[in-house]
């Protein structure tokens, strides 16, 4: 069985071409195609090759420094399955959702 090794980006690419960074933290994998959440304007998709690698390379390094600094991505909120909730709950959550957008 493969261990993963957590907090390590690695640079992975799409058969699309898009590349992303990806890497485990509290066994959830994570995905990032640019470095906004870092407050960052690394966005190397919205480049043509051979710079879109090179910009990509520079992304998966910079998610290395942020991490090694100390940043943790926001752990994903859990849902309930769907025949775990009730009518009033899928209800309430409509309304809510419709009351944001406004």
């Amino acid at each position: 069985m493969k261990v993963k090794k957590e907090l390590f980006p690695k640079l992975s690419k799409l058969p699309s071409g898009k590349y992303y960074v990806f890497f485990w933290y509290e066994g959830d994998r994570y995905r990032f195609f640019n470095a906004n959440v870092l407050g960052e304007s690394i966005n190397p998709n919205l480049l043509e090759e051979p710079e879109r690698e090179k910009i990509a390379m520079l992304l998966s390094s910079t998610f290395m420094v942020a991490l090694s600094k100390g940043w943790r991505p926001n752990k994903r909120r859990q849902f309930k399955k769907a025949d775990e909730l009730t009518i009033g709950e899928v209800a309430e959550s409509v309304f809510q959702r419709k009351v944001r957008l406004r």
